[in-house]
């Protein structure tokens, strides 16, 4: 079931977004065990924890022109794509010396929360996943704590100095930059793919009638080593507020590799959307530092969100597919129960499925460009049905057969019927007022699993139509 694609891509451009500031999600292991929290700025990722700050930033200018060469005008150019992969820069904002056992204190909670689906491994899978606008770490420094918060897209942090404490204790070392020069009273930190700014920092103390009083500071750049110095002098007696601001607005373009594919709508006037989610965007840090590359292959994954009535705010956000490249093809809410059933095609051999789904194996096929993705890739059919809450998978199958299945070949690979952006990727599917499901879709799998069929033989062609009924549990 779909609705217009322009509805899709604004829904996805929200995904991750605090409408006020950065999303703080908290790691309850879908990421690096070296982070507390993740938040999604331009470019990238940012991992946070009493250590500091991990960033990864990707060249989104190149990222956007291997997007554009993958969904060409209607006539879909001539099949060709680049293999080089896209460039990237990991590095390190480290607080020397800090208490790096300090606990998390959240504040703020945001509205919604994300569920992760990836890979097979249960162990792995994280539900109920809650993003926060603000966290504090107390005594990360003795007598200073370490807030973390944001300005709009760019990071903001504060470090509060209790009277008495001693500001030189805070050192920053930038590990793995490009370098950091001290310009203007700013810093500029370089990376492969794009230069980042910290503002001069603005610090203060609050007076009897709780007013600001700003106080003079400055950044104390040695090597690629950050602290603070104070020009003038301060009460050491009050409480020392400094308040420095990472700007990330040197980088352009989408804060993520994801556009929509569909969308259905739900109980009480909830909506639904899926579409795909760019992996390097998002899920983990590496655990090196200095400059980093990545390329596609294995990089997308399905994305489904869940709004509200109003559209304003997700109810869930939830990760779905393994370690190869996923997408959905169609939604829809079963009535009988109120779960939701995605179905999508699937190059992961590890694509989560359920304890007694018709078929946990995934059947292989024959490598073929997928104009769509831009990647090369063997697919099964899949179907998944989720629980209105989105924290678990209720049944979740693979179906097909030694061919690719849900996939029509474009022009360029000797396919007749794709015309139009993404009619690679076409299926639809229903269910009846008991919870069966009905599929409509593609194979090109001369032994497509056949039961009950009027036809069971494969007639040719590219592709044969299919039209499936399975039993509410997919397991039939």
């Amino acid at each position: 079931m779909r609705l217009t694609f322009i509805f899709l891509l604004v829904s996805f451009c929200a995904l991750g977004q605090n409408t006020n500031g950065l999303r703080f999600i908290q790691n309850k292991g879908q990421f690096n065990s070296d982070i507390d929290f993740e938040a999604q700025v331009p470019g990238g990722r940012v991992g946070v924890s009493a250590k500091g700050f991990s960033i990864l930033l990707l060249d989104l200018e190149e990222m956007e022109h291997g997007h554009m060469a993958g969904h060409g005008t209607i006539n879909e150019s001539d099949g060709q794509r680049s293999g080089d992969p896209v460039f990237g820069h990991y590095f390190q904002m480290n607080l020397l010396g800090s208490n790096h056992q300090a606990k998390a204190i959240v504040e703020k909670p945001l509205d919604g929360y994300s569920n992760y689906f990836l890979g097979s491994d249960s162990c792995r899978w994280a539900t109920n996943v809650k993003a926060y606008a603000s966290i504090i770490y107390q005594n990360v420094y003795a007598g200073i704590d370490f807030r973390v918060t944001s300005s709009g897209s760019n990071l903001k942090y504060d470090f509060i100095v209790k009277p008495q404490a001693d500001p030189s204790l805070i050192r920053i070392e930038y590990c793995g930059a490009d370098g950091v020069e001290k310009i203007d009273g700013a810093l500029k930190i370089g990376t492969k793919v794009g230069s980042l700014t910290e503002v001069i920092p603005f610090s203060y103390q609050v007076d009897d009638d709780n007013n600001k009083q700003t106080v003079a500071s400055k950044y104390d750049l040695q090597n690629n080593t950050v602290s603070f110095s104070f020009p003038s002098a301060y009460d050491e007696c009050r409480m020392l507020v400094i308040d420095p601001l990472l700007i990330f607005s040197t980088y352009s373009g989408s804060t993520a590799d994801n556009w929509g594919s569909t969308a259905t709508p739900g109980e009480h006037g909830t909506l639904y959307s899926a579409g795909v989610t760019h992996q390097s965007l998002g899920g983990f840090f590496p655990a090196t530092t200095g400059a980093f590359q990545t390329n596609n292959r294995g990089s997308f994954d399905m994305a489904v969100i869940k709004y509200d009535s109003a559209g304003m705010r997700f109810l869930y956000a939830t990760h779905l597919g393994g370690a190869g490249n996923d997408s959905p093809e169609s939604l829809v809410v079963d009535k009988a129960s109120g779960d939701l059933v995605v179905l999508g095609i699937s190059g992961s051999p590890d694509y989560p499925t359920g304890a007694g789904s018709f078929d946990r194996t995934f059947n292989l096929g024959t490598t073929v460009f997928n104009r769509v993705l831009n990647t090369n890739d063997q697919w099964d059919l899949v179907v998944t049905r989720l629980s209105p809450q989105g924290d678990r998978l209720i049944g979740s199958t693979f179906l097909g057969g030694s061919g690719n299945d849900g996939l029509n070949l474009p022009k360029q690979s000797g396919g007749p019927l794709v015309v139009n952006y993404g009619d690679e990727m076409r299926g639809d599917v229903i269910t009846d007022d008991i919870g069966n499901v009905y599929i409509s879709s593609v194979t090109g799998s001369a032994n497509f699993p056949i039961v009950n069929g009027f036809d069971n033989s494969f007639n040719g062609g590219t592709t044969d139509g299919v039209v499936v009924k399975m039993t509410s549990d997919l397991n039939l």
